[in-house]
């Protein structure tokens, strides 16, 4: 097989056709010559034998390369015992006695017909298809196994009558082309075919449908609140109603990198939901997005991102204890390391520490093999004086929220050394200084500390 790169250019072919065989001589006593072929003698028919006609020579076409075509030339006729099958029937008399042909057989010259084999390029696949704002988008892949190479793409919308070129680009691992000047609220029934240097096309790719139409806008103020029971309460405000379609409901869903997948959903007129603990992210840090979808189930813009990676506003119910380690119990410091262990947690899952009254995050870390957590935690330096909470929260072996508890005493840290005494009076000094902080602009706001529990 040859591949023509470009049928517009010429590419030489060369005939060498086989001559016919000769008929037999008159009174069949002497069979013809066969017939010869001028680029080889190996394609020359053979002689007849007596009363036959000689056979004709193959024709040959040689072309570029390595290129050859060859056709046998026909048969001659023969006599009872040659090897001749041509259009002559030999015909023997009841005695025996030779008898040439009831008709001269010579063999005919070699022709030569072929079928061009057309060499396509592999048929893509059409992934999917999203439909924009007067926009089809599409997701192709490369198609594999075809003849020659592909060097573009093309699109129908009218189940092949026309095709057009479609300009694509490589994104995230997958050929994207997108169709402009579509009319939103109009469904589109959408196929690709490859097509090759020599303008050759592939087969069409099974054909997908989607509709043009202009998304809904986002959502907006979403929040999301950790609750005692450990689960999550997300809330959002509507969506404008400026889509093609109107507003069906929403969906709530959650990012965490390289994982995601969806938390909740809710009616058009609802606007908040709730995850329970045990439907919790169990990524350390994750993002939680609110998004409508139309009447047509199309989704609309998805809100900005928001961190789910608060902590219950209060001190969550216990599943179990916190310990530290033997001798060191007792009160601690603002500012003191303090060292605990725990267990019961879902091996390598991430376990956030919090100290309460006021919820602050301290670290994270991430649980064994075994479920269990030996962690060093420093607490805040202006951590007021007086009881608090070390909460070890996250997910337990079973799904279910963990939380383990420690209550801790906090004394207040030591004072720093008083100024040694010089005589000089330093309150007004510091009185002046606030003065001119105030008429520079500034602003102190003083802040009274609220009883920590």
């Amino acid at each position: 097989m040859t591949y023509v790169a470009d049928p517009t250019v010429a590419t030489t072919y060369r005939l060498a056709p086989g001559g016919a065989g000769a008929d037999a001589a008159a009174g069949g006593l002497t069979g013809g010559a066969g017939g010869t072929n001028a680029l080889d003698p190996s394609y020359d028919g053979a002689d007849g034998d007596a009363a036959g006609g000689g056979g004709g020579a193959s024709s040959v076409v040689t072309g570029p390369g390595d290129f050859l075509l060859s056709v046998y030339g026909g048969n001659g006729g023969g006599d009872l015992a040659g090897p001749g099958s041509g259009d002559g029937i030999n015909q023997y008399p009841a005695d025996g006695e030779l008898s040439v042909d009831g008709e001269d057989a010579d063999g005919g010259a070699g022709a030569i017909s072929a079928e061009g084999i057309v060499c396509a390029p592999a048929t893509p696949s059409l992934d999917w298809v999203q439909g924009g704002d007067r926009t089809l988008t599409l997701h192709l892949s490369e198609g594999w196994g075809g003849g020659v190479p592909t060097t573009g793409y093309q699109y129908t919308l009218d189940g092949g009558t026309t095709w057009t070129t479609l300009t694509t680009a490589l994104r995230d691992d997958s050929l994207i082309g997108t169709l402009t000047g579509l009319t939103n609220g109009t469904s589109y029934t959408v196929a690709v075919r490859a097509v090759a240097a020599n303008g050759t096309p592939s087969d069409a790719s099974e054909p997908q449908t989607a509709t043009a139409h202009r998304p809904i806008g986002a959502p907006g103020d979403v929040a999301v609140t950790h609750t005692p029971s450990g689960g999550l309460h997300i809330t959002w405000s509507a969506s404008p109603a400026d889509g093609t379609f109107p507003i069906a409901g929403y969906g709530v869903g959650w990012d965490g990198g390289q994982m995601g997948g969806p938390l909740c959903s809710t009616e058009a007129d609802v606007l908040s939901c709730d995850v329970a603990a045990s439907d919790v992210p169990t990524s350390g840090l994750y993002w939680v997005t609110v998004q409508a979808a139309d009447s047509a189930g199309n989704p609309g813009i998805a809100s900005e991102r928001v961190s789910a990676n608060g902590v219950p506003s209060a001190v969550p119910t216990k599943t179990g204890d916190l310990v530290r380690p033997a001798g060191e119990s007792g009160p601690v410091t603002s500012g003191s390391a303090v060292r605990i262990t725990g267990s019961g947690y879902a091996p390598h899952s991430t376990v956030t520490l919090i100290v309460y009254s006021v919820p602050r995050v301290l670290a994270t870390t991430v649980a064994d093999g075994d479920g269990d957590i030996d962690v060093t935690v420093t607490l805040p330096e202006d951590l007021a004086a007086g009881e608090h909470t070390l909460v070890a929260a996250g997910v337990g072996a079973d799904g279910q929220a963990h939380y383990l508890t420690l209550p801790i005493t906090v004394s207040a840290a030591p004072a720093e050394a008083e100024l040694a005494s010089t005589g000089a009076d330093v309150a007004w000094p510091a009185l002046g200084g606030l003065v001119a902080l105030a008429a520079g602009g500034g602003l102190l706001v003083a802040a009274r500390r609220r009883p920590q529990a």
